[in-house]
């Protein structure tokens, strides 16, 4: 999980100050998203939970990565 969280941090650092059209805007809110959740259900305890939004913010950030 925080693998998975250091990429999806890492390539939404890497967005940021480039000029994102609307598609790539809602990637990096996305990422957020699913990167904040990850922490909220890892300070739960529920850690199936929060591998599963880890893994989802690392693809995610990924795909916007390459689009940029």
């Amino acid at each position: 999980m925080i693998s998975s969280l250091a990429v999806a941090e890492k390539n939404l650092a890497y967005s940021q100050g480039k000029k994102l059209n609307a598609t790539q805007t809602d990637l990096a809110a996305k990422v957020k998203e699913f990167i904040d959740d990850a922490r909220a259900a890892a300070r739960d305890g529920d850690w199936t939970r929060a591998r599963s939004l880890a893994t989802k913010a690392q693809v995610l950030s990924e795909e916007l990565a390459g689009s940029l």
